[in-house]
């Protein structure tokens, strides 16, 4: 599991907002799992503003930061401090996932067009370009 800080600005900390953040965030151990136990999961949950009562006004973010690998962040604002915890995980999965899938695909890119080159050098015969359609025959 990943080092989990959380944080909260502006409002209180209760258990029960510290447990639902843990139990959110280790729904992410299976893509976590990527960075090892060097993985930093930073929360950070706050209300916005003190004098304004109804409206979005808490905000949920998520950072991830692994040894080596690209830094990962999520923010949410909603009208209630769970929906916006809920918001921030889906968002910050969702990111994690496409940036692997991403890789992925460049990786496979790569190998094809590696592929293709060996491919290339096994051929004895010139390939014809523009240009060797008007060269001189001497």
């Amino acid at each position: 599991m990943a080092t989990l800080t959380i944080r909260a600005e502006n409002m209180e900390l209760s258990s029960s907002i510290r447990a639902y953040i843990e139990k959110r965030i280790q729904s992410l151990d299976k893509i976590l799992s990527r960075f090892g136990d060097s993985a930093l999961v930073e929360v950070e949950v706050r209300k916005t503003t003190m004098h304004h009562r109804s409206g979005e006004v808490y905000r949920a973010e998520i950072m991830v930061r692994g040894t080596g690998q690209r830094d990962f962040r999520a923010v949410k604002v909603a009208t209630d401090i769970y929906s916006a915890i809920d918001e921030v995980k889906d968002e910050i999965f969702r990111v994690m996932v496409s940036y692997k899938d991403k890789s992925a695909t460049l990786f496979k890119k790569g190998a094809m067009h590696i592929k293709g080159m060996m491919r290339g050098i096994g051929n004895s015969i010139p390939k014809f370009t523009k240009l060797t359609r008007f060269r001189k025959n001497k």
